[in-house]
């Protein structure tokens, strides 16, 4: 930081192929951002990432290089991890995502937000411009009154693919409002919540929510207490749903459960939204959907089984291309 630092900035503003700046644990300071500040107003490079993790930017600093991250064109990702911001800081960072739709990352794991920094960055999440697709809140001291702005958020949003909510304690409450919103929401991707306070009661709002997401491809849910049952509720929703391709639970759940829901992982990557009620699919396509899975014949069977005509099908198409060669 200092002096040095200052000098440093001024130098990279000169730069034209600066596209990624890393200054982890720098120790870098309030005073330290004024200097960031204007690189990033004035540098002509595409700059598209910004890690500044483990120092101390605090609310302060972010009131001030929040002008250079409003001003830039090209800045894609900003990592703010451990650098103690809290509700203040967040609604800096609201105006920032709101007003620059380029930013498509955010990193903001093991500060100090609390409920109301959540719920300031939910109410920019929910507006149309916002174009963020990835979120880190890990470890940032909620509890499950968040998750009422986070599942509102949800409902609106369709930029964000990825969301970690780990090490906050959403608990069973807070993963009900959360289960409910993904299904009416069908962009986000991924959901992370490690260590947040769920029981069996909590997996089971999953298990019965499972069946409705449509969006949903990986869901996290390791180092909670869901134990058996929540394992059999969380399996029993995965029975309906045909999109989730992974599915993380704590190590210590029933084998037969982890076989029965690792099976249906399994399905769902071979293609099994493909025998959706109602899902007709051109036979052309049933060849690649083949190449998933040529040496699994168990999932090859589960797809005979369950639809039968396409083996017909595939042999009338066979049959033609024979007749044809003759």
């Amino acid at each position: 930081g200092g002096t040095a630092f200052g000098q440093l900035c001024y130098n990279l503003k000169f730069s034209e192929t600066l596209a990624r700046l890393y200054l982890v644990n720098n120790e870098l300071q309030v005073t330290d951002m004024m200097s960031l500040k204007t690189l990033l107003c004035e540098t002509k490079a595409p700059l598209e990432e910004l890690h500044l993790s483990e120092n101390n930017v605090n609310n302060d600093g972010l009131s001030i290089l929040a002008e250079g991250l409003l001003k830039s064109h090209s800045l894609r990702v900003i990592e703010l991890r451990s650098n103690s911001i809290s509700e203040l800081g967040a609604a800096f960072l609201q105006c920032v995502v709101v007003s620059n739709p380029n930013i498509d990352c955010l990193g903001l794991a093991d500060n100090e937000l609390g409920n109301a920094g959540v719920s300031a960055l939910s109410r920019g999440l929910a507006h149309s411009f916002c174009g963020l697709k990835r979120l880190n809140l890990s470890g940032n001291g909620c509890d499950s009154n968040v998750a009422r702005s986070v599942g509102s958020m949800l409902r609106y949003n369709k930029s964000l693919v990825d969301l970690n909510l780990s090490f906050n304690d959403i608990a069973d409450n807070g993963a009900s409002s959360i289960a409910r919103a993904l299904t009416r929401n069908s962009t986000l991707r991924r959901l992370e919540m490690r260590r947040a306070g769920l029981t069996c009661q909590g997996a089971r709002e999953f298990g019965a929510h499972l069946p409705k997401m449509r969006g949903l491809r990986e869901l996290i849910l390791s180092r909670n207490n869901v134990l058996y049952d929540g394992g059999a509720a969380i399996l029993n929703g995965l029975r309906g749903n045909v999109n989730l391709e992974y599915l993380l639970l704590e190590e210590r759940m029933s084998q037969s459960i982890a076989r029965e829901i690792a099976q249906f992982i399994r399905l769902n990557k071979a293609g099994r939204r493909a025998f959706r009620d109602g899902n007709r699919l051109d036979s052309a396509l049933w060849p690649s959907i083949y190449s998933r899975f040529t040496d699994e014949s168990d999932i090859v069977y589960f797809f005979v089984k369950e639809k039968p005509e396409v083996i017909v099908t595939e042999n009338k198409e066979a049959m033609a291309v024979r007749a044809t060669s003759c």
